[in-house]
Formats: structure tokens, C-alpha cells, sequence
């Protein structure tokens, strides 16, 4: 994974995280809290449609986090 902080210097990570008995939405949760860990800032959330649920909705919906709406 590839992440860069507001410098654009690349940050190589082994962050990683075990999905298989994760809901969705623990999924977004652990992504997002690992790249906050890091000091770096999110200016946009963008997820297939694998994540599309109620819950992963609900929780950016009440996040101070951007996303697009796709219909």
C-alpha cells in the first residue's frame, strides 16, 4: 500500500488487516483509524460497491469524512 501525507512523499506501509470475518463496516473503520495512526489526512473516502451497505453509510454519513455519492 502506497499512502502519501501532504508533502506527496510516498509512504510504503505494511499495514495490513484480516477481512475474513469482518463486517463492512469494520473493514472502513480499521482502514480509516490505520491511516490516521499514521499522521496523514483523508480528503476523499472512495469504495467499490463490495461496501456498499447501510452501516458503511450510516458511518460516513455521521463522519467528518468526504465521500462521493454514485447512484
Amino acid at each position: 500500500m502506497e499512502l502519501r501525507n501532504d508533502k506527496s512523499k510516498a509512504k510504503n506501509t505494511n499495514t495490513s488487516i484480516h477481512t475474513r470475518r469482518m463486517t463492512r463496516l469494520e473493514i472502513v473503520e480499521n482502514l480509516i483509524q490505520q491511516i490516521l495512526a499514521l499522521g496523514l489526512e483523508i480528503e476523499l473516502v472512495t469504495l467499490d460497491a463490495g461496501f456498499y451497505s447501510v452501516d458503511v453509510i450510516n458511518y460516513l454519513s455521521t463522519s467528518s469524512l468526504e465521500y462521493p455519492w454514485v447512484r
